[in-house]
């Protein structure tokens, strides 16, 4: 079954409280913080809320993952254009080595369901939106 997209107008800061929910009490966020700079009132983006949701998902997750105790991660969107550009950062940097096999099949720093995930994540977003 191919998952099909249903692509709607979604409200920024409905996609914040929503990440700001759902990590105020997950495992990866114990004894760190998520800040979130807020997008303009009534910015939006066109996109699947539900694949939205998932990779923003997982990019927060990710950027928990890789900090320590006492760290802070930070979520924003930036509008470039006339695109909304979504930022997860945190204080570890992706080695050099792994940068460029990120979004390869099978490459993982860790369990290789996850890899796969993330794989059909991406072929999921260039099929969809590019």
């Amino acid at each position: 079954m191919i998952y099909e997209p249903s692509l709607q107008k979604i409200l920024l800061l409905d996609v914040e409280k929503e990440i700001g929910h759902l990590f105020s009490n997950h495992p990866a966020a114990s004894g760190k913080s998520l800040a979130i700079t807020p997008a303009r009132p009534g910015q939006t983006v066109h996109s699947d809320y539900s694949l939205l949701m998932r990779i923003l998902t997982n990019m927060v997750t990710n950027a928990f993952e890789a900090s320590k105790e006492g760290e802070t991660v930070r979520y924003w969107v930036a509008q470039q254009g006339k695109s909304n550009v979504f930022f997860v950062w945190n204080n570890q940097a992706i080695a050099l080595n792994i940068q460029p096999r990120i979004f390869q099949r099978h490459f993982s720093t860790k369990k290789r369901r996850r890899a796969r995930d993330r794989h059909l994540l991406h072929e999921t977003l260039c099929r969809t939106f590019f």
